[in-house]
């Protein structure tokens, strides 16, 4: 199957973190995610429910501490074992196990699949937060974005129930305000 084109790729993203930013399950996520769209294609090999394993090349959406999200072409069961490799900033392959936690229709045939790592990374091994592409902040940011953004940080530090939750809208911001910094 031939690769996701830079413009559908992006517009496949931008549909991802919208739907993302809405649900109220994935607002309520462990772990900061980090974009990873700007990298390269990832390589992954999927055992299918019939034990065969298919080796694909697919487009990265984000990475965390244990999980990796990216677009592909096709249907992923959930629960199918799978293998990703990523290059870090130096070049150096690693290749991660894990199982595909969930698989969701974008549009077309794409869908989303989300990956939960049987180890931990560091995502920044991989994508810089100053490199606004990996930050998600290509070109300038209009000052209704900046205000729509502090609105819903105030928003849901009021609604977090615990230290914890509040702390992780703090790194998001810290994450965030880094990545303006480094453009």
């Amino acid at each position: 199957m031939a690769p996701i084109n830079e413009q559908d790729k992006r517009r496949l993203v931008d549909t991802v973190k919208q739907r993302s930013a809405a649900a109220p399950e994935r607002r309520r996520r462990n772990e900061t995610r980090v974009d990873a769209s700007s990298l390269p294609d990832v390589t992954i090999e999927v055992r299918g429910p019939s034990g065969q394993t298919q080796k694909y090349s697919v487009a990265p959406v984000d990475l965390s501490p244990s999980g990796f999200a990216f677009l592909h072409s096709s249907f992923v069961y959930p629960g199918s074992p799978i293998t990703v490799t990523l290059r870090s900033r130096e070049g150096e392959p690693l290749s991660l196990i894990g199982k595909v936690r969930r698989c969701e229709h974008v549009s077309g045939r794409y869908h989303e699949i989300g990956v939960k790592l049987d180890q931990r990374i560091d995502p920044l091994d991989f994508v810089t937060e100053s490199d606004p592409a990996g930050a998600a902040l290509a070109g300038p940011i209009p000052w209704s974005d900046i205000r729509r953004l502090s609105e819903k940080l105030t928003q849901l530090a009021t609604e977090a129930r615990d230290a914890s939750a509040a702390s992780k809208l703090v790194v998001a911001l810290s994450m965030y305000q880094r990545a303006l910094r480094g453009r």
